[in-house]
């Protein structure tokens, strides 16, 4: 009798116990997802694979989204524009993130660009969605922010040199971005060379040439304002004039604090550049590959107000 009852009693502690696993493991009937819209930029070589990452957070563990093998295609695309996408990874990135009183999972979703070109191009797409199609047949479609895309046949000059590279970072209406960039430059010719334009990698940016200024013996750090670097005021969306012109001598070095002035203001902390020269034989340019200037989890309360949110059906 003892026997009997120490077996059913065995029994029904498995069957709580699978009962009690089959309800932790049951996926939720839907999955709500969200980003932060920012400013995506991506600079690279013709021959080269070329990837990028965009944070996407979901309020559960147990969804189809998360699940690379779930997917069949995706893309950058809007109404008038499309450059293919291949999923590469996807993986958690952080710890949990509580928004409006809920849980979120932050995941990092990694996609190689399915384009080769065979010509330099660029490539800029606003607003920019992105779209993943899952096996399931669902589809989900994020505003991402802005994407700019730009491919060259090679980097440097023979001419010229970047030595020095920092960026000046404030908070412009709670949104932390680059306020500007200092870029030291050195003409490595016997010959002398006008620097005729400097234009940021990011169809968000441009240069406020009118307003650079020689930085050798400028004091300030990467968190100073720019205002008070300048020691004036300083509007990031006049319209200002993109026009610089330097001329730089046989070996000189200089560098130049260039403040940036916005179109749209998206989150910027990777970015590529162009400078543009012209000599005695020929003009040509320096194409610097993006550099990501500062890294950041912290989101200020107007981009979580911001925040859209997306609610699928969980298959």
């Amino acid at each position: 009798m003892k026997l009997k009852i120490i077996l059913m009693a065995m029994f029904l502690v498995s069957l709580f116990i699978v009962i009690l696993i089959a309800i932790r493991t049951k996926m939720p009937a839907t999955v709500t997802v969200t980003t932060f819209p920012q400013a995506y930029n991506c600079v690279g070589l013709i021959d080269e694979e070329d990837s990028f990452t965009v944070e996407i957070m979901v309020n559960t563990k147990k969804s189809f989204i998360d699940v690379i093998e779930n997917i069949v295609d995706a893309s950058i695309c809007n109404d008038n524009e499309f450059l293919r996408l291949k999923p590469a990874e996807i993986k958690l990135c952080s710890e949990p993130l509580y928004i409006r009183g809920n849980k979120y999972f932050l995941y990092c979703f990694v996609f190689l660009i399915d384009f080769t070109p065979e010509t330099e191009i660029s490539f800029e797409i606003n607003p920019a969605l992105l779209q993943i199609n899952y096996s399931s047949g669902a589809q989900i479609k994020l505003n991402i922010g802005t994407f700019s895309y730009y491919k060259y046949q090679s980097f440097g000059s023979a001419v010229l040199s970047v030595v020095k590279l920092r960026g000046v970072v404030n908070d412009i209406d709670d949104t932390k971005t680059l306020a500007a960039v200092e870029i030291g430059l050195r003409n490595d010719s016997e010959n002398n060379l006008r620097i005729t334009a400097v234009k940021p990698l990011d169809l968000n940016l441009l240069v406020s040439g009118a307003e650079s200024v020689v930085s050798e013996d400028l004091e300030f750090k990467s968190a100073d304002l720019i205002a008070d670097i300048l020691d004036k005021p300083y509007y990031f969306f006049a319209a200002g004039t993109v026009d610089f012109s330097y001329r730089l001598e046989p070996n000189e070095n200089i560098s130049f604090l260039f403040p940036l002035k916005y179109h749209q203001l998206y989150s910027v902390n990777k970015l590529g550049f162009i400078v543009e020269y012209e000599s005695d034989y020929a003009n040509g340019k320096l194409v610097y590959d993006d550099f990501t200037f500062f890294q950041t989890n912290e989101y200020s309360r107007k981009a979580i107000d911001e925040l859209v949110f997306y609610t699928y059906e969980n298959h």
